[in-house]
């Protein structure tokens, strides 16, 4: 299997997307993670950049949007709990400075 074949089969098993339905998403994003506004600056074993990760609620596999590997990785180290991001948020208010 080629590397297109795998990344659409992947695309479409595990997140029911086709490669035009991804490559949308990421032109309506302007190519930036949604979350950071940035682009992505991983790279990959290749050492290409890395494809922005496709972020989805892990409960009910509803697709969100597209976000870098570091936004991603931080809202599936908080559980995607709400309460925690917020608690984050507040504590590192109190230490902003002025």
């Amino acid at each position: 299997m080629n590397c297109m074949s795998a990344r659409k089969s992947k695309l479409k098993y595990k997140f029911g997307l086709t490669v035009e339905q991804y490559d949308k998403m990421f032109e309506q994003q302007n190519g930036l993670c949604a979350i950071c506004g940035k682009c992505e600056t991983r790279n990959a074993p290749s050492g290409a950049i890395k494809r922005l990760s496709i972020d989805h609620d892990h409960r009910t596999g509803y697709v969100r949007k597209l976000l870098c590997y570091q936004c991603n990785l931080t809202l599936g180290q908080c559980k995607e709990d709400i309460n925690i991001l917020a608690n984050a948020i507040k504590y590192l208010s109190e230490f902003k400075e002025t």
